[in-house]
């Protein structure tokens, strides 16, 4: 089924998973896969509400002692299609059988969030860090004081600090959350004074350098911003999200071959995904026009990933500005043969 889904034939994964289901009602396996298809099922996935939710009443029916994970996926079907109410009353379902199960208070926090209840995520995201304190406590900490300083609570917030170990880890996160507002109102000089120790040394975090770069950049201050970039790939060399916080500064300035350059140095660095490194080089490429070198990388990503559509979509493309028209049909006839949804 997986295998089906990876390669977007997804007709021939229901049946699959009907199969299971019919095979071994009683267990959960043949639901979640049903539920999983559905999900991923493409251009289509906003039509396929009406499946999902027949699929987890099934499951609530029938898999009679896994019901407060049958409510959590019900939940996070209704939170997926921006239902959110509906989403927390099966959340709270979920936890009622299962005052233990910690996905659930996690996605009730998130619905707060996105109903901009914030007092009351901060209350859930206190109880999980109460109730699973060895698997939770550091992303609950993390996500109090980021919403207490978005929301402009930064005494509180630095209150909770003062009461929790790691404290320079979290005074960060408030700093970023002022300096990205700072930055939102336009206040570039405020910005980089609230960051005048960042330097790109060693451990700094990078949202810190591009929220400097990205400041310095709006002041006129080029070689600046590319200096400070510079310096934290240099001190973080294995880190693939400082050469992004570089990349980004070129993508400002519209100097595509310097970032070119920087995929490149990223295409090398251990555990990095090789096939993407080399679809954005191919991307920019085919920008600046020059389209043997935009087919020959992204011909190499569709070597690594043959499985990933927007390659060949950009192939195509390349293909089209060289009036190439019997390797983009071929191509457009893969793309149908591999990735048909209906």
């Amino acid at each position: 089924i997986e295998n089906y889904v990876h390669q977007h034939q997804f007709k021939k994964a229901i049946n699959l998973s009907k199969e299971l289901i019919e095979r071994y009602p009683k267990n959960e396996e043949g639901y979640l896969a049903q539920n999983h298809i559905y999900y991923n099922w493409g251009k289509n996935a906003n039509k396929r509400f009406n499946e999902r939710k027949k699929n987890l009443d099934l499951y609530l029916k029938n898999v009679i002692n896994k019901e407060s994970n049958g409510y959590y996926l019900k939940a996070k079907m209704f939170f997926n299609y921006k239902k959110y109410n509906k989403a927390l009353e099966y959340c709270n379902k979920s936890i009622q059988k299962n005052p233990k199960y910690d996905k659930a208070f996690i996605l009730k926090a998130e619905i707060y969030h996105a109903l901009k209840k914030i007092i009351k995520e901060i209350k859930v995201h206190k109880r999980i860090k109460k109730e699973f304190p060895e698997d939770h406590e550091s992303a609950a900490n993390y996500l109090i004081v980021k919403r207490l300083a978005e929301n402009g609570i930064e005494q509180e917030a630095y209150e909770y600090i003062n009461s929790i170990s790691s404290k320079e880890k979290y005074n960060s996160v408030i700093k970023q959350v002022i300096c990205e507002k700072l930055l939102k109102d336009k206040k570039y000089n405020d910005t980089i004074e609230k960051l005048s120790r960042i330097n790109g040394k060693k451990g700094e975090p990078y949202e810190l350098i591009r929220l400097k770069s990205k400041s310095l950049i709006k002041l006129g201050k080029r070689d600046e911003a590319i200096k400070l970039c510079k310096n934290a790939i240099n001190n973080n060399a294995d880190n693939v999200d400082y050469y992004i916080v570089l990349v980004n500064i070129y993508d400002i300035l519209g100097e595509k071959e310097k970032e070119i350059e920087i995929h490149k140095l990223i295409s090398k660095l251990k555990n990095h995904n090789l096939s993407e490194s080399f679809y954005y080089i191919s991307k920019l490429y085919h920008e600046l026009g020059n389209y043997s070198l935009a087919a020959k990388f992204i011909k190499e990503s569709i070597k690594i990933d043959p499985a990933t559509k927007l390659y060949y979509e950009l192939l195509v493309k390349i293909l089209d500005n060289q009036k190439k028209t019997e390797e983009k049909e071929k191509v457009e006839k893969t793309i149908k043969r591999k990735f048909e949804y209906n």
